[in-house]
């Protein structure tokens, strides 16, 4: 496992509820392999502190790590993502999501 510091350089919608990011990793090596994938931590962003800490004092448990398979090849310029939104449905969803575009 390895960490690497990324800047997202580009967002795209894709669909209605579909956001592919474009993630700058500067000359880090782009070394992985097809079927591979990042996990992103939802701790390392400031503004969802307060979301986090509700989150895991009701759930009684941390929050995890989210997995996305990466879309781009090694050799292109950036990391490709794409992240669905989920939805607060009130009486369906238990609990609002965490690291969905808006």
């Amino acid at each position: 496992v390895r960490e690497i510091q990324a800047v997202v350089a580009d967002v795209r919608e894709e669909t209605h509820d579909a956001a592919s990011l474009l993630l700058d990793i500067g000359d880090e090596e782009r070394d992985y392999k097809a079927g591979q994938f990042i996990t992103i931590d939802p701790h390392q962003f400031g503004f969802l502190e307060q979301v986090i800490a509700y989150l895991e004092e009701v759930k009684g448990t941390r929050e995890k790590p989210r997995a996305y398979s990466m879309g781009s090849a090694p050799h292109e310029p950036h990391i490709l993502i794409t992240v669905k939104e989920e939805r607060f449905w009130p009486g369906e969803s238990k609990y609002p999501p965490v690291l969905s575009p808006p």
